[in-house]
Protein backbone atom coordinates (compact mmCIF):
# COMPACT_ATOMS: atom_id res chain seq x y z
CA UNK A 1 0.00 0.00 0.00
CA UNK A 2 2.94 2.71 0.62
CA UNK A 3 4.34 2.16 -2.87
CA UNK A 4 0.24 3.58 -4.27
CA UNK A 5 0.00 6.29 -1.64
CA UNK A 6 4.06 7.34 -3.01
CA UNK A 7 2.96 7.13 -6.65
CA UNK A 8 -0.39 9.37 -5.93
CA UNK A 9 2.11 11.79 -3.86
CA UNK A 10 4.31 11.70 -6.86
CA UNK A 11 1.54 12.06 -9.67
CA UNK A 12 0.56 15.47 -8.19
CA UNK A 13 -2.34 13.69 -6.55
CA UNK A 14 -4.30 13.40 -3.26
CA UNK A 15 -5.71 10.16 -1.25
CA UNK A 16 -9.14 10.06 0.52
CA UNK A 17 -9.80 8.23 3.81
CA UNK A 18 -13.07 8.30 4.56
CA UNK A 19 -13.14 9.54 8.98
CA UNK A 20 -15.76 5.97 9.29
CA UNK A 21 -12.73 3.62 7.63
CA UNK A 22 -10.63 5.65 10.13
CA UNK A 23 -12.29 4.68 13.23
CA UNK A 24 -13.27 0.55 12.21
CA UNK A 25 -9.35 0.59 11.56
CA UNK A 26 -8.67 1.75 14.67
CA UNK A 27 -10.70 -0.74 16.81
CA UNK A 28 -8.63 -3.18 15.31
CA UNK A 29 -4.86 -1.61 16.60
CA UNK A 30 -3.76 -1.06 20.13
CA UNK A 31 -1.42 1.85 18.98
CA UNK A 32 -2.75 4.37 16.28
CA UNK A 33 0.65 5.45 15.32
CA UNK A 34 0.09 4.10 11.49
CA UNK A 35 -2.73 6.18 11.20
CA UNK A 36 -2.15 9.00 12.35
CA UNK A 37 1.04 9.17 9.95
CA UNK A 38 -1.46 8.21 7.26
CA UNK A 39 -3.89 10.92 8.31
CA UNK A 40 -0.90 13.35 8.43
CA UNK A 41 0.66 11.87 4.88
CA UNK A 42 0.70 15.43 3.42
CA UNK A 43 -1.51 13.71 -0.02
CA UNK A 44 -4.14 12.88 2.59
CA UNK A 45 -7.30 13.69 2.75
CA UNK A 46 -10.07 12.85 5.86
CA UNK A 47 -13.32 12.17 4.14
CA UNK A 48 -16.39 12.59 6.53
CA UNK A 49 -19.99 12.72 5.74
CA UNK A 50 -22.58 15.09 5.59
CA UNK A 51 -25.03 14.84 8.36
CA UNK A 52 -28.33 15.37 6.69
CA UNK A 53 -26.84 12.69 4.42
CA UNK A 54 -26.45 10.00 7.01
CA UNK A 55 -29.03 7.26 5.15
CA UNK A 56 -26.50 6.88 2.69
CA UNK A 57 -23.85 5.49 4.68
CA UNK A 58 -26.60 3.60 6.28
CA UNK A 59 -27.84 1.79 3.54
CA UNK A 60 -24.36 0.75 1.84
CA UNK A 61 -23.30 -0.55 5.63
CA UNK A 62 -26.51 -2.60 5.68
CA UNK A 63 -25.67 -3.92 2.08
CA UNK A 64 -21.83 -4.36 2.70
CA UNK A 65 -22.11 -5.97 6.09
CA UNK A 66 -18.92 -3.74 7.27
CA UNK A 67 -19.06 0.41 7.84
CA UNK A 68 -15.69 0.93 6.76
CA UNK A 69 -16.18 -0.80 3.23
CA UNK A 70 -19.73 1.25 3.08
CA UNK A 71 -17.74 4.17 3.12
CA UNK A 72 -15.07 3.70 1.17
CA UNK A 73 -17.36 2.92 -1.82
CA UNK A 74 -19.86 6.07 -0.87
CA UNK A 75 -16.52 8.27 -1.20
CA UNK A 76 -14.99 6.54 -4.17
CA UNK A 77 -18.31 7.27 -5.92
CA UNK A 78 -18.71 11.00 -4.86
CA UNK A 79 -15.32 11.62 -6.21
CA UNK A 80 -15.53 9.61 -9.30
CA UNK A 81 -12.51 7.33 -8.66
CA UNK A 82 -11.13 3.97 -7.21
CA UNK A 83 -10.66 2.17 -3.98
CA UNK A 84 -7.83 0.54 -2.67
CA UNK A 85 -8.17 -1.39 0.25
CA UNK A 86 -6.86 -4.24 2.28
CA UNK A 87 -7.44 -6.44 5.38
CA UNK A 88 -4.15 -7.47 7.27
CA UNK A 89 -4.47 -11.09 8.61
CA UNK A 90 -7.15 -12.01 5.82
Amino acid sequence: MREAITKVADEGFFFGLPAMCLAEAARSVTNTDRLDALVNHPAAAVLTVDPPQWKAPAAAHRALGRLGTAAAQLAAARNDCGVLGGHPGR
